[in-house]
């Protein structure tokens, strides 16, 4: 097993003459619950079959759900916890003194947050990790850069 990237390039806006270059992760594949619930069954869950397991990813799902509805926080130890973050319109403060702050008409969405524990923020604390460049995704980068240089027919 490794972990797949590419190697990406950035200008930088205030000097285009600088170019950095870093890594990028790249993902194989993206696991469904169902997927990720056996995979927890086959190695993890003792005495629990995959759909016991599916179905608990299901109830933690609705439940971290309900709670952040309440205005809680949700801690779930080692994982981290998910939170609420709003988006809301601006206004200027004479503007809130006169008019007030109408929350179901400033606040345009609540996004769902989460906030890695320390244990969780590094996959390089979980032991000898393997890179793998994962060319496929350069060959296409290629062909698309090659793509929108070559002129209209």
């Amino acid at each position: 097993m490794s972990i797949f990237y590419t190697i990406s390039r950035n200008t930088n806006l205030a000097d285009r003459r600088k170019v950095k270059v870093y890594a990028r992760a790249q993902s194989t594949h993206t696991m469904s619950k169902s997927q990720i619930a056996r995979y927890a069954a086959d190695h993890y869950g003792v005495n629990l079959d995959h759909n016991n397991v599916e179905n608990i990813i299901e109830m933690l799902f609705k439940s971290i759900i309900d709670n952040l509805k309440e205005g809680r926080q949700v801690s779930l130890g080692e994982m981290g916890t998910f939170y609420c973050h709003l988006n809301s319109e601006s206004m200027d403060e004479a503007t809130f003194f006169e008019k007030g702050f109408n929350a179901s008409k400033q606040i345009k969405d609540v996004k769902i947050k989460w906030r890695p524990s320390k244990q969780m923020k590094s996959l390089k604390d979980y032991g000898e990790l393997k890179f793998q460049r994962c060319s496929h995704v350069d060959v296409r980068k290629a062909k698309l850069k090659e793509a929108k240089q070559r002129p209209e027919e």
